[in-house]
């Protein structure tokens, strides 16, 4: 008797979007800095191999030399929440003109597909 064996693919992905109103940052200042985060954020292997899922949402604004201060930060899960910190605060962004008392929100979603 044969069984079929069932490969399970797990694809993971990160939705980051940036909300910008009216106190916000304005929409250049925003795309640059959400290119910025999206070559450092990435889908952290730990929570992959948990199946670990979740939001995190962060408010930050940029510093005079350009480093990432973080405001206020929710997250569904804990391990995401820091994973997202630690590689905030490792950013530096300098081709951002006119961020003094810009404040961004990035809204992250990591979702795991089988």
């Amino acid at each position: 008797m044969r069984t079929s064996k069932s490969i399970k693919k797990i694809v993971a992905f990160i939705s980051l979007t940036f909300f910008i109103g009216i106190t916000y940052a304005s929409k250049p200042a925003a795309e640059t800095l959400q290119n910025s985060i999206k070559s450092v954020i990435q889908y952290p292997n730990e929570a992959i191999q948990s199946g670990i899922q979740g939001e995190v949402t962060v408010d930050f604004k940029l510093a005079d030399h350009g480093a990432i201060q973080i405001v206020k930060l929710i997250s569904t899960n804990p391990l995401l929440g820091k994973y997202v910190k630690d590689s905030l605060l490792k950013i530096t962004v300098e081709d951002i003109e006119s961020t003094y008392n810009q404040y961004f929100q990035i809204n992250l979603k990591f979702e795991l597909e089988s």
